[in-house]
């Protein structure tokens, strides 16, 4: 064991000196460089307060507006990547525009459900950050430790993240103008053969499976060549054919500035626009069938000094999005694209008939022109008012503070639908139809109107006071929050108090004490609130006569912590789990049916067994961490953690039979452990008038079962204890069945028939007889356990340069799409074909099983086979800009022009080679919207 810990440091270090993965910031925006030697305190958000640097207690990271803006990304959650030590952003869907939205993960996951995702706050009201504006975003802050997420209560268990949006200051007013556009690519598609290829890998297929190949013109190869009929022998490259090499999107920022001793202001008029890949959408006079996204944010952030002790704020913010699409998802599209083999048929005849078969009666063209057209549009409003009053009369130190949130959430969309038909033409010039074309409705139809909408409240006391050597801090609050969800009754509620007490010594030694007595109506009552205690402390070295004048190390701190932060999320869950229900009471869910007439009686059933002391999930968190920088240049921060989370909640179907005729209830059996690390560097320095920085960051997180639902007569080697939470279990491969007589001397395959060129697969647990007995875990998670990344800037003379690196290891996927599936399901095929295994051809050295027409579910279940190394590195961000001197804009009165070129995921280097998919997100451009890269150009102009 000792010496398995000391490989994982050692690998670990090697990581970390090799290719931090970090976020690289402006060499300009010194408060973005922690320690950096800044006299200016850096202020960090934490829970409802802040804290300089120096009195920092937690493990907590800060991603400001300077590094947001590097990309600038359409989803907030992409600019988040690689920035953060100890988040993990991963996206599981495309980059459909106005969709695309990254998961996030702080220090791994923890939870055995879905409930992994963090805690957000938007100016302390929670809130959904999807389609925020960056350029309202003043911070990022993630809390990671439990510690400072203890406030939270049953909230905090998955970490916090709170975004500061932007505010006035007292000054001159200030106008900035953004405006950049460029252009979007796929990073990634499938690359399916030829119809003269592909006929000559089918009719192998063909042989390989002992069958003659048909007398037919349509498996001659050469009959593909371009030169004959192509309606009768097509070669279509689909992908191609539909769509565009490349898809605009543009966006445009307004932001005005500034304020007097009373009034301080922020305003922001914020417009994306992106364009879909969609070729032949523009057919149709009146309307476009292209995917189509506008979005409009508005925000307006007041501050007001009533009096000398009551500060009030004001914020205002709505969105507007619309998405137009045509009357088809891109998963139906993309679906039908790589379904679609290029000798299937053609797009259209010459008289402008579609084409389509009896196995393929979906045609491209007419999906996207011909099905009519959609608009969906969301509309939300957000609204804050907060009043803090000083109450130094009273008692010196002491201030108030009450705000009420409203947020409003609604969304509609209308559609004009339309039908088409297709044709097959037969040998004898005729065509067989398939449909009916139905012309385009006249009315709009409402479709899926739903709106939701929360109110909060929280309001509290807050102490703060130097004495002499002595600081001291404190906070009591109370809170409440109810959430509608239109058909959804009655409301989401919580309601709770916080607090906490600090103090700190000479500035040298810090303690925190912190609280939350938080309650969910989620589960039963008696079992709703929950009391999560937690504490913290510093010793800041540096501040030691021993060090205080030290040249060399300017800045050391050493950081613990213990907290406690629940999980009441109920995502994928039912709601109210504690309670019996009945499902059905009407035909359109169930009934019965009796006689011999099969007459049908409406009917119901009982759901869900219930469980009465269902609570919520609870987290033990210990963190170290220290903190030092060398000569105001150099810093490197340093975090140790341990999280222990139990009573998670599952459903006992494995332990409870499935005999029992309803669903198994939910329990708090589970339990995980997830230990791990990060470290942050950062250098910084100039000469000559160069200024340069350079930063990373790597994060490790290892999660471990240690209880879950599955009874112990399991055999071990399907234990999901003791394994990762997404750790993958299948078969392990072990080459390919040679001949006849290699099958016969192995393990009875009890599931399928097999053949010479068919993947052999190891009897785990030796009874002579392959099947779902012999699984085993294979590979590594699937959520990354490191998250790397490498950043670095630099500027002279105007000019800037900058890229940023971010990438993830530790993490295996399983390809299990149509673009590994050669022939399977009257499929399409691929490079893939060239290596597969063929008697006497390619035995040994093949890289593929055998080629087959017949349905292989041998070859293509879940193993270690299909699972490959799922790490990869973007090049998320790349950018060029050019500042005009301030001696020639300041004529104009400008504070600023800058003219820039940036790239987003221009390059991705994986493991995945030749099999055309996109490492993070496999099913892109098969199954769904691809992944998308970009290249911009922008004008940032300042008054």
């Amino acid at each position: 064991m000792m010496m398995k810990n000391f490989y994982i440091i050692k690998k670990s270090l090697l990581i970390v000196l090799l290719g931090f993965q970090g976020t690289f910031i402006l060499a300009q925006d010194k408060d973005s460089l922690l320690l950096s030697g800044n006299k200016e305190p850096i202020v960090y958000q934490v829970g409802y307060g802040t804290r300089t640097l120096s009195e920092l207690t937690t493990a907590v990271s800060v991603v400001r507006s300077a590094e947001l803006s590097k990309p600038l990304s359409i989803n907030t959650t992409d600019a988040l990547a690689g920035k953060a030590a100890g988040l993990t952003v991963l996206k599981l869907l495309g980059d459909e525009p106005g969709y695309g939205a990254a998961y996030l993960y702080i220090r791994g996951i923890g939870s055995q459900n879905n409930m992994r995702a963090p805690y957000i706050l938007i100016d302390d009201v929670e809130r959904s950050f999807n389609q925020l504006d960056i350029a309202e975003i003043e911070s990022i802050t993630i809390l990671k430790d439990g510690a400072s997420n203890a406030q939270y209560g049953q909230r905090g268990a998955n970490g916090t993240i709170l975004i500061k949006t932007k505010r006035g200051f007292e000054g001159k007013p200030e106008v900035h103008f953004i405006s950049q556009i460029g252009t979007q690519q796929p990073t990634k598609l499938p690359r399916f053969l030829g119809s003269k290829e592909y006929v000559t890998f089918y009719n192998k297929a063909i042989q390989n499976d002992g069958l003659m190949i048909p007398p037919n013109d349509k498996y001659n190869p050469d009959i593909y060549n371009g030169s004959q009929d192509p309606f009768r022998y097509p070669d279509v490259d689909w992908y191609n054919e539909f769509l565009n090499e490349n898809a605009m999107q543009q966006q445009y920022k307004l932001t005005f500035r500034g304020g007097t001793k009373k009034v301080r202001y922020f305003m922001l008029l914020g417009y994306l626009n992106q364009q879909g890949l969609y070729n032949y959408s523009d057919l149709n006079d009146g309307y476009n069938t292209n995917i189509i996204y506008d979005r409009i944010n508005v925000r307006t952030n007041l501050d007001a000094n009533v009096t000398k002790d009551l500060l009030v704020s004001l914020d205002v913010a709505g969105k507007k999005e619309d998405r137009n699409m045509p009357n088809v998802t891109s998963g139906d599209l993309f679906n039908v694209l790589s379904s679609l083999l290029p000798n299937a048929m053609p797009v259209q005849y010459n008289d402008t008939m579609l084409a389509g078969t009896s196995q393929y009666r979906n045609n491209p063209l007419g999906m996207i022109s011909r099905t009519g057209y959609r608009n969906d549009r969301t509309v939300g409003l957000q609204i804050k008012a907060k009043a803090t009053l000083n109450m130094d009369v009273l008692l010196k130190g002491l201030k108030a503070e009450t705000a009420f949130g409203y947020d409003g959430l609604s969304t509609y969309g209308l559609l004009r639908s339309e039908k088409y038909a297709t044709y097959e033409l037969q040998s004898n010039g005729s065509y067989t139809k398939y449909g009916e074309y139905v012309p385009l409705s006249l009315g709009m139809q409402a479709t899926g109107k739903q709106y939701e909408y929360l109110m909060s409240f929280y309001g509290g006391l807050n102490y703060n006071q130097i004495f002499n050597r002595h600081h001291l801090g404190a906070s009591l609050r109370y809170y409440q929050a109810q959430t509608f969800i239109r058909g959804d009754n009655p409301p989401f509620g919580k309601q709770g108090i916080n607090g906490g007490a600090s103090y700190s010594y000479n500035k040298r030694y810090f303690v925190d004490f912190s609280f939350s007595y938080d309650g969910s109506d989620e589960f039963a009552p008696g079992h709703r609130f929950g009391f999560f205690p937690a504490v913290s402390a510093g010793w800041l070295l540096s501040n030691e006569e021993f060090l205080k004048e030290n040249k060399i190390v300017t800045f050391l701190k050493l950081r613990a912590s213990y907290g406690e932060a629940g999980n009441c999320k109920n995502d994928g869950l039912d709601r109210y789990a504690y309670q019996s229900r009945w499902s059905g009471y009407d035909s359109s869910y169930g009934g019965y049916i009796f006689g011999t007439g099969f007459a049908w009686s409406d009917g119901a059933w009982e759901g869900r067994i219930a469980n009465p002391n269902l609570t919520w999930e609870t987290t033990h968190n210990t963190n170290v961490g220290i903190d030092i920088s060398l000569l105001h240049k150099l810093t490197v921060n340093v975090d140790g953690f341990i999280h222990n989370r139990d009573n998670i909640i599952m459903a006992l179907s494995n332990i409870i039979p499935s005999a029992i005729g309803a669903p198994s209830p939910y329990a708090n059996i589970g339990k995980v452990t997830n230990k791990g690390f990060e470290t942050t560097l950062t250098y910084h320095d100039s000469f000559n008038k160069v200024n340069f920085y350079v930063q990373g960051n790597a994060s490790f997180a290892r999660n471990e079962i240690k209880k879950t639902d599955e009874s112990d007569a399991i055999a071990d080697n399907l234990k999901r204890t003791g394994h990762s939470i997404t750790q993958t279990f299948g078969m392990l491969a072990s080459g390919y069945y040679k001949n006849a007589e290699d099958i016969a001397n192995s393990p009875y395959n009890s599931l399928y028939s097999v053949r010479p060129g068919d993947i052999k697969y190891v009897d785990i647990n030796n009874d002579n007889i392959i099947n779902s007995q012999d699984e085993v875990a294979i590979g590594s998670p699937q959520i990354p356990e490191w998250t790397l990344g490498l950043s670095a800037g630099v500027e002279y003379a105007g000019l800037d340069f900058s890229f940023l690196l971010s990438g993830y290891a530790g993490r295996s996927v399983i390809l299990d799409n149509p673009a590994v599936w050669v022939l399977q399901n009257n499929g399409n095929v691929t490079d893939l074909a060239y290596g597969a295994w063929e008697a006497g051809v390619r035995e040994d050295n093949a890289t593929y099983p055998r080629l087959t027409t017949e349905s292989n579910k041998n070859n293509y279940r879940t193993s270690s086979y299909w699972q490959k190394n799922g790490s990869f590195l973007r090049v998320s961000n790349i950018e060029l800009g050019y500042s005009f001197p301030q001696k020639w804009i300041q004529k104009v009165k400008m504070q600023e022009l800058r003219l820039y070129v940036n790239g987003q995921n221009l390059l991705t280097f994986d493991h995945l080679g030749d099999f055309g998919v996109d490492p993070e997100v496999l099913n892109a451009g098969i199954t769904g919207y691809p992944m998308t890269k970009a290249l911009n150009v922008g004008l940032s102009i300042k008054f």
